[in-house]
């Protein structure tokens, strides 16, 4: 991202930032990318606004009963990749985006993450299983996610 050639840096004023996806999830979002790649220069990558997707995220949580918003998922990837072993914590710092370690350290919470993971239902844990293998289908298809059974 804002690589060096555009003359436009980033928030902190950086330039050629990048990092690898190369985990088999992003692998499977191909079908999705590809679907995206189809817009036409300039058209927006979703068809709704933040404020939509901030109100129908809340709804979500609302009817799950969780305490969540979306900014955590940048917060919260790291504790992920962390404990699932996608990177190292060099490259989970820069995914991150984070300076230094002790700033990466203030977020990467990869026990918490499955102690807060272990304490949830068995009916919620299916539930998210079936949204994370779903998501690329339930994104193309714009449709509600089936209860779990």
């Amino acid at each position: 991202m804002n690589p060096y050639e555009g003359g436009v840096a980033n928030k902190v004023n950086e330039f050629d930032q990048s990092c690898m996806l190369d985990h088999s999830f992003w692998r499977s979002l191909h079908p999705l990318l590809d679907a995206l790649k189809t817009r036409t220069a300039g058209e927006p990558l979703w068809r709704f606004s933040y404020p939509e997707l901030a109100r129908s995220f809340k709804a979500v949580v609302n009817r799950l009963k969780i305490e969540v918003v979306p900014y955590q998922a940048r917060h919260s990837g790291a504790s992920h990749d962390r404990l699932n072993g996608v990177r190292d914590m060099a490259s989970i710092r820069r995914r991150g985006g984070w300076k230094t370690d002790k700033s990466l350290q203030r977020y990467e919470k990869h026990a918490l993450l499955s102690k807060t993971w272990e304490g949830l239902s068995a009916e919620f844990k299916a539930h998210a299983k079936l949204c994370h293998d779903r998501f690329v289908e339930i994104l193309l298809d714009g449709r509600a996610v089936p209860a779990s059974r």
